[in-house]
């Protein structure tokens, strides 16, 4: 009796430590996971730190052009491209702005890029006029997520 009990606790003790292993693994590599998701999170939140813009100013030069300057207020170079998204808001009008469309609204600009620190003019053509006394909201998106938003209105002209 006594060599069944050794060995029925020899069995029970690798049955233990099989197990034991087996929890370890699995917790060991939820942790890698885990570890990888936070690694991923703070450098997208780096990114979206050192990508940052600032409008200036905003305005319309006429009832389908505003003019929009754009700096870069973070340390990564900004592109201007169909990347920026720009959007104008206001009444009854929700639009995005399309970057160098061949058919009205588009904005452009000549330049391909905001290097830090730097201030640059948009050009923003409109496919319908601005309502004289109506107040827009220029909301500009980097490809970060980052945003920012400029008032304005039109005064007629």
């Amino acid at each position: 009796m006594k060599g069944n009990a050794i060995i029925a606790e020899a069995v029970l003790l690798l049955a233990t430590l099989t197990a034991a292993s087996l929890f370890s693994v699995a917790v060991i590599s939820k942790m890698g996971t885990l570890t990888s998701s936070f690694s991923t999170s703070i450098k997208n939140h780096e990114e979206t730190i050192e990508a940052s813009i600032r409008i200036v100013y905003a305005a319309p030069l006429n009832d389908t052009y505003i003019t929009m300057w754009i700096k870069n207020t973070g340390s990564l170079p900004i592109p201007l491209n169909d990347e920026l998204d720009i959007f104008l808001i206001g009444g009854s009008t929700y639009k995005r702005i399309p970057y160098g469309s061949t058919t009205k609204p588009y904005w452009t600009s000549d330049f391909n890029e905001i290097i830090p620190k730097l201030t640059k003019r948009i050009g923003i053509f409109l496919d319908e006029p601005l309502i004289e006394g109506e107040i827009y909201v220029l909301k500009v998106v980097l490809y970060t997520g980052y945003e920012d938003d400029y008032y304005f209105s039109y005064r007629g002209g």
